[in-house]
């Protein structure tokens, strides 16, 4: 008798952890935020609420703020963004009036901090105690609206999608989980980095220099003037063509060197492997030089290159 209470005392436990153990897992991701309101509540202003924008409700019961500002044309400005969960979208805008437009179900945690010279967006990083927090919040949708004038764009962004299709001074964008692409862009120089996803640069112009790099994922490139492009990718393939300008260098350690119509002075590909691919369709433009981390047998060069070089 006793040892048949003893089983069933077994069996309660084992019955009453394992409802407590389903309990904390179904209200685990809701945790974090609790506990950042008891935060906010005790500490104050440092984990307060931080907006300051106001907002309509939209048809899909989404919040929507918009502002504009009037840009000096002699002036310099500096649009930036501090980012957690965003895809982002740059448009040319008609006139000289700077827009933003933030589509969220979290208005509470953006804000934007104003002066005459730089608007800066923000969003309130949570305080999360469980990893899986963080990722289970919705994506905003921010899209900027800049005039001609010559704005620089800074966007540092944790997860999430930068699309440019417009005209500036300085283009500076960083990611760790996403896609950059820009298209049909003028900037006096290009700055573009990812940790996870793809960089893509189409029919646009540089003025100065255009740099890429990317721990894990893709480079392309087509339709592209620039003095100076550097790229740098560590697992990655990087594909290249129709572009024109001094040098070219890319640094890259398992991945595919793809190059088609490279109109440059001078080409230095650092690869330790991986395929190397490079064809000119108009043989009478001259490359003066191609400099490798070493040559093989296996490359497929077809184009007019003055003097090989080997580091």
């Amino acid at each position: 008798m006793k040892r048949k209470m003893k089983w069933g005392t077994v069996i309660l436990a084992i019955v009453l952890i394992a409802g407590g153990v389903t309990v904390l897992l179904t209200h685990a991701i809701a945790w974090p935020k609790a506990v950042d309101h008891v935060l906010s509540d005790v500490f104050g202003h440092h984990f307060a609420k931080t907006t300051n924008l106001s907002y309509e409700k939209g048809a899909n019961g989404e919040s929507i703020h918009e502002s504009y500002y009037t840009l000096s044309a002699n002036e310099p400005f500096n649009l930036s963004t501090e980012l957690i969960q965003a895809d982002v979208v740059i448009e040319q805008a008609e006139g000289d009036q700077l827009g933003v437009q933030i589509k969220t179900t979290r208005p509470e945690d953006y804000r934007i901090d104003r002066t005459q010279t730089e608007w800066v967006i923000k969003e309130k990083k949570q305080v999360f105690f469980w990893p899986f927090g963080e990722k289970n919040r919705k994506k905003a949708e921010i899209i900027l609206r800049m005039p001609t004038h010559s704005v620089d764009v800074n966007l540092e962004i944790v997860n999430g999608n930068v699309t440019v299709e417009a005209c500036g001074a300085d283009l500076t964008v960083e990611t760790v989980n996403g896609q950059i692409a820009v298209t049909d862009a003028t900037f006096k120089e290009g700055n573009l980095e990812a940790v996870n996803g793809q960089i893509l640069v189409n029919q646009s112009k540089f003025l100065t220099t255009l740099d890429l790099a990317i721990v894990n994922g893709t480079l392309e490139i087509n339709q592209v003037e620039a003095d100076e492009f550097s790229l740098e990718t560590v697992n990655g393939a990087v594909s290249l063509s129709n572009l024109a300008g001094e040098e070219l260098s890319v640094d890259t350690v398992n991945g595919d060197f793809n190059g088609k119509n490279l109109y440059l002075r001078h080409l230095e590909v650092e690869q330790l492997s991986g395929k190397f691919t490079l064809v000119n369709e108009d043989l009478d433009y001259q490359i003066q030089s191609l400099t490798r981390s070493k040559m093989s047998g296996k490359d497929q060069i077809e184009a007019n290159i003055l003097n090989f070089y080997t580091d």
